[in-house]
């Protein structure tokens, strides 16, 4: 876009500043030429009106040239500080993108950071879970061959009362 812009003005001063100039200093050479080919000793009055025309209309020619080269230089003065504000613009929008990326970076990092935490509290947290459910399982097991062993001990014990019952109630049953 700046290139473009640079291109156009460019163009507009060539365009609009050059010809008017080419034209007034076309007069003045004329106006020259006109001067060189007079013999001052010899001079003729249709001589001094040639002169006194080219002399007005390299005059005319000149004050064209100057205004419109004011006119455009003025245009082309105006469009250069408005390409300057917009790139002053343009810089800060810029600076102010940056600062906002590189908060977005820290704050990206912060929390990369914290994830990184996160995860090794969860991995640590797995670690006591699963060790947590073996001890539970191993005490559940402990538990269950307490209660077996317990039931196997009373029934134990109770051979020697169930035993002579048994014989008595066999004899019953003749």
């Amino acid at each position: 876009m700046a290139m473009e812009n640079h291109r156009q003005i460019t163009e507009e001063f060539r365009n609009g500043i050059l010809p008017p100039l080419k034209e007034g200093l076309a007069a003045i050479s004329s106006l020259t030429h006109a001067i060189n080919g007079i013999n001052p000793n010899s001079i003729q009055e249709s001589e001094c009106e040639k002169i006194l025309s080219l002399i007005s209309t390299a005059n005319r020619e000149t004050q064209r040239a100057t205004e419109t080269a004011h006119q455009k230089l003025q245009k082309l003065n105006n469009k250069c500080e408005r390409l300057i504000k917009e790139k002053k613009t343009l810089k800060d929008k810029m600076k102010s993108k940056e600062d906002d990326l590189q908060k977005q970076k820290t704050q990206t990092d912060q929390l990369e950071e914290e994830k990184e935490e996160r995860d090794r509290d969860l991995s640590r947290n797995q670690s006591e879970l699963a060790e947590a459910t073996e001890n539970k399982r191993k005490a559940q097991k402990d538990h269950d061959d307490a209660k077996t062993a317990a039931l196997v001990s009373a029934a134990v014990m109770l051979i020697p009362i169930v035993e002579p019952l048994q014989g008595e109630f066999h004899l019953l049953c003749l």
